[in-house]
């Protein structure tokens, strides 16, 4: 592959630190899974192409780089909250930024709070939501 596409068999050497958004590299008609392996277990996440499309494949793309190996989860609320990602281990070096700070009030449960709130590279106003 190129240096700016990650091999899909994993093959690429790690690499955190990008000059823009990825290209597309996923097919948002299939079905992508994740296995994150942990010091406390392993989670096993289903990823839905299909609804967020720039989100699985900003997350397919930095796993093929093995951007997010060794990284730390830097928030931790047991029952609540896993926050990771930043290469950093802090929470200050996040990929994403916002777009807006007009966003539309929590609703429902904890598990459907902000439901359109996702890791993507792309900034949305989601002020009209």
């Amino acid at each position: 592959m190129s240096d700016l596409i990650p091999n899909p068999d994993g093959s690429s050497e790690k690499r955190q630190k990008f000059d823009a958004a990825p290209p597309m590299i996923i097919d948002p008609a299939k079905t992508y899974s994740a296995t994150m392996v942990t010091s406390k277990g392993t989670m096993e996440m289903v990823l839905d192409a299909a609804a967020a499309p720039v989100t699985v494949n900003s997350f397919v793309f930095l796993a093929r780089w093995h951007y997010y190996d060794g990284i730390v989860f830097h928030r931790v609320i047991p029952g609540f909250v896993l926050q990771g990602g930043d290469p950093t281990g802090t929470g200050a070096g996040v990929l994403v930024t916002a777009s807006t700070t007009n966003f539309p009030s929590p609703v429902g449960t904890n598990s459907e709070v902000w439901p359109w709130l996702t890791l993507d590279p792309t900034p949305t106003d989601h002020s009209s939501s």
